[in-house]
């Protein structure tokens, strides 16, 4: 049990690290677009962190905005190895989440089905 709490703290710095690192990158495709850090899973060994990460703003770019993110990989990972002190700074892996764009489309929806009852 306590190797969860402890791997629960790691993911919580590392999530936290990378949001502000992700939010300061200076690339001016960024600019419109908020990127958020959904969670974060380190494997036990420490050797990789996979990062899910949340797009809003422009969606149709999603594909570019990882593209990004991945081009930046080492600079993200040298600049969370000066913010979170581990013996070993993980390998980055960003998947896109987007269970934010799911929940968006199931709240539209029960907001039409709702509309539809008033009449």
């Amino acid at each position: 049990m306590p190797n969860n709490v402890r791997m629960a703290k790691i993911n919580s710095e590392i999530q936290r690290s990378l949001s502000g690192i992700i939010s300061e990158l200076n690339n001016p495709e960024l600019e419109n677009v908020i990127i958020s850090v959904q969670r974060v899973e380190t494997s036990n060994d420490l050797y990789v962190s996979k990062v899910y990460i949340g797009i809003l703003g422009n969606t149709q770019f999603q594909d570019r905005i990882m593209a990004i993110l991945n081009n930046a990989k080492g600079f993200i990972r040298k600049e969370l190895a000066h913010k979170v002190i581990l013996r070993i700074v993980p390998d980055l892996v960003f998947i896109l989440d987007d269970s934010l764009e799911y929940s968006q489309n199931i709240n539209r929806l029960i907001k039409q089905i709702n509309e539809g009852k008033d009449e």
